[in-house]
């Protein structure tokens, strides 16, 4: 017989006998199986369920296969509803074990797909079934690396996919259905978008969710088709045929350009002033002043001329090289800059090790030591508070809080130069919407205030931009980039306003246009990028997306859907069935909790230094020590 499940010495007792419990009732199990009794399995599952109040008992129930038990009671009609129901509770639990029961229910999702097409007329069952695999899918996509992709196979993803696409023309959806059927579209592309990289109708159909008023919904649509652009994507490099250049600017310097302002001007003039003052090292070794001068052009410019050393001794003068005992050992021009810093190092002036520090930063970046660029260029900054080129390093190099910061804080500086200027107004841009995009996305219904501040730094990403654009010449290797951020950005702050024919971007499609044919004409090589990919696709399908999704989006502007849920709003007694309204249930009223993952059972262990500590196991009493360690008066765990 069962000991009282509703009672915590009725859990108490199970715990001890819960191998023998469990064999038991799995015999009842299968044999309403073999009877095709849907009651029998039912009744067998309810029980396991009562016991599952207590969080211990559930993962071991779990272990030993409970929940192929409810995947079975998917097939009954008797049973259906309680099945889903079940998953559902279990796939908000919140409990320590929680990524591993969604893991699990992920691996049913052909089962729930298959509900889902073959009983269309059962609206809650359908709705339940979408939910359920939603939450289970994305769970366990986000704990796959991409070597891993693989996977998504395994739960068929692709067909789910197609059964998303089928569900969101349902007729009268509800809120919850669309959502859902949102969040479980959107997910492959936020965490494997190599996954939807030739799916065209998926980068359409995200496209067509610029469209949709709720902002969240737009600001996810533009990160998948972000994700999705840079998996084909080329990396935005500086490159320029400069023989090419050269042809062009020997006109221009007599030209309107010379006197106007023209970044590829003084690409070509800083260019070859880089190979004048190598040369000039070449013969005279002045590392000093050659530390100087290169310190100064590449603040300037973000060309940096390479080429071999030894030839170079060869090219110049003979009997300049005769009064230096030995050649320099570099073998291209670029490591002389590390022989340079320490030069300058030597003199003790300020601005000599400024530009010691930015040589040291220069060259490490060009080597990929990104990381010791980044700790020099915090070390320079605390040093020299206008030290613009570490402010720089930061913006390029560091996480988005730091580096947002250092552009913000390097475009205050007094001597900031117009190459810096629009490098760091760039990666303002950059970083305000990846923070614009954070917030939005991780904002619930009920918080309205950090949406808010989401937009106000796309906002201020965009008059980033519009600043750029104003300042930057024609010729700007940046602006091809600006200007498709731009498209971007108001395509996410006002799609729903927007015309069918979005004619409100026809300027910045002109000025698209310009730059790219202004970069061809100056030689620069148009790389596809990801912003390139992104902007391209949205005004390729922008038509075709209207067509075959229009009328979605109307559905989910009706109900207000969004692409992602904050889940119930339940800790770990969320399992049981009841409501946040409902009085808790007299079983827990016995329960402790665990000390450090909260969840609830009659098993507990004490904390043997103090005796008022619960923990489940000895993972989270050590999982716990570092914050109890003050309150206990026991040692260390062991």
């Amino acid at each position: 017989s069962l000991a009282d499940l509703s009672t915590r010495s009725g859990l108490r007792k199970t715990h001890s006998q819960i191998d023998r419990i469990y064999t038991e009732l799995d015999a009842f199990y299968q044999l309403g199986k073999a009877r095709n009794s849907p009651q029998l399995l039912a009744g067998v599952v309810s029980i396991l369920v009562k016991m599952c109040t207590d969080s211990i008992l559930k993962e071991k129930l779990f272990e030993k296969g409970f929940l192929d038990m409810i995947v079975d009671l998917l097939e009954h009609d008797l049973t259906r509803y309680m099945a889903l129901k079940i998953l559902l509770a279990f796939a908000h639990d919140g409990s320590r074990k929680q990524g591993d029961v969604l893991t699990k229910i992920a691996g049913h999702s052909r089962t729930l797909a298959r509900l889902i097409h073959n009983r269309p007329n059962e609206h809650n069952v359908v709705e339940l079934a979408v939910v359920v695999m939603a939450h289970a899918v994305r769970f366990f996509t986000s704990t796959l690396t991409p070597a891993a992709s693989h996977r998504l196979q395994e739960i068929g993803l692709h067909d789910l996919l197609q059964s998303m696409f089928a569900v969101l023309r349902r007729r009268n959806p509800s809120k919850s259905l669309l959502t859902h059927a949102l969040m479980l579209l959107i997910t492959p592309a936020q965490y494997l978008p190599a996954f939807c990289k030739d799916d065209t109708s998926m980068i359409e159909f995200f496209v067509a969710l610029l469209r949709a008023k709720d902002i969240s919904t737009r600001v996810a649509a533009l990160e998948g088709i972000l994700n999705i652009s840079e998996v084909h994507s080329e990396p935005d490099t500086y490159e320029v045929d400069l023989q090419h250049l050269t042809r062009i600017m020997k006109d221009a310097e007599s030209s309107a350009a010379a006197t106007t302002g023209s970044d590829s001007l003084d690409l070509y003039r800083l260019s070859n002033r880089y190979i004048e003052v190598m040369s000039r090292a070449a013969r005279d070794r002045d590392w000093s002043a050659l530390g100087r001068h290169i310190a100064d052009i590449v603040q300037r410019s973000p060309s940096v001329v390479e080429g071999s050393w030894s030839q170079l001794e060869e090219d110049v003068d003979a009997p300049a090289l005769a009064s230096h005992r030995s050649r320099a050992t570099f073998s291209v021009w670029s490591d002389a800059l590390p022989e340079c810093a320490r030069t300058l190092r030597q003199s003790g002036r300020s601005s000599d090790l400024d530009a010691a520090d930015i040589l040291d930063m220069k060259y490490m970046m060009l080597r990929g030591r990104i990381e010791e660029a980044i700790t020099m260029a915090r070390t320079a900054s605390s040093r020299s508070p206008d030290h613009v080129y570490a402010r720089y390093v930061i913006s390029l190099c560091g996480d988005t809080a730091e580096g947002l910061r250092a552009a913000e804080e390097g475009l205050k500086c007094p001597g900031v130069t117009p190459f810096l200027r629009k490098q760091m107004l760039w990666r303002a841009v950059e970083f305000g919407v990846y923070r614009g995009f954070e917030k939005i996305l991780s904002t619930s219904e009920t918080e309205d205030n950090q949406a808010q501040e989401g937009i106000v730094s796309l906002r201020q990403a965009l008059e980033n931009v519009n600043v750029f654009l104003a300042e930057a010449p024609s010729d700007a290797h940046l602006r091809l980039t600006m200007l498709g951020w731009k498209l971007l950005l108001v395509m996410t702050l006002r799609g729903p306003e927007l015309s069918d024919s979005l004619i409100e971007l026809t300027d910045i499609r002109q000025e698209i246009e310009a730059a790219i044919t202004t970069k061809r004409t100056f030689g620069y090589t148009i790389h596809k990028t990801r912003i390139h990919n992104a902007w391209n696709q949205i005004l390729q399908l922008n038509d075709a997306s209207l067509r075959e999704w229009g009328a979605i989006i109307h559905s989910c502007n009706q109900v207000e859907a969004r692409t992602h849920c904050s889940g119930a709003s339940v800790e770990h007694r969320g399992f049981a069935l009841v409501t946040d309204q409902e009085p808790l249930p007299e079983t827990y009223l016995g329960m402790q909790q665990c000390s450090w993952c909260g969840a609830l059972s009659v098993s507990l262990k004490k904390c043997k230094g103090c005796g008022s500590a619960r923990y489940c196991d000895i993972m989270c009493q050590r999982g716990h020590w570092t914050e109890h360690k003050q309150a206990c008066r026991g040692g260390p765990v062991e």
